[in-house]
């Protein structure tokens, strides 16, 4: 994305740490569930190489398509965030920073 660029590569890097822990956790479920990448993408209307990407943590996930993909592995999304707590927390506190209106009630 463009605007990647202004933000700090400290926070590029953890973000994609988190997107690559998340996509290593997708492909876990899917290799449990003997699924390939092209019927898993089939049936979320993706193509394989979108799944692909999201596995390796090359592309981010929206809230809306993490949701559908551990519906259609059957796995909790608890299990998909479990332990991430603290990098969520780092990302959350670089957003903060950058965005000092999110602190407002």
């Amino acid at each position: 994305m463009p605007h990647d660029r202004n933000r700090p590569e400290s926070l590029r890097r953890l973000e994609h740490a988190l997107r690559k822990e998340i996509g290593r956790r997708l492909r876990a479920a899917r290799h449990d569930r003997e699924l390939t990448q092209t019927s898993l993408a089939q049936r979320a209307g993706l193509s394989y190489q979108m799944i692909q990407k999201y596995e390796s943590g090359d592309s981010r996930l929206s809230v809306e398509r993490l949701l559908l993909l551990a519906a259609l592995l059957d796995i909790p999304m608890a299990v998909v965030l479990e332990g991430l707590e603290a990098e969520v927390r780092d990302v959350t506190r670089w957003m903060r920073w950058q965005h000092p209106w999110l602190d407002r009630s």
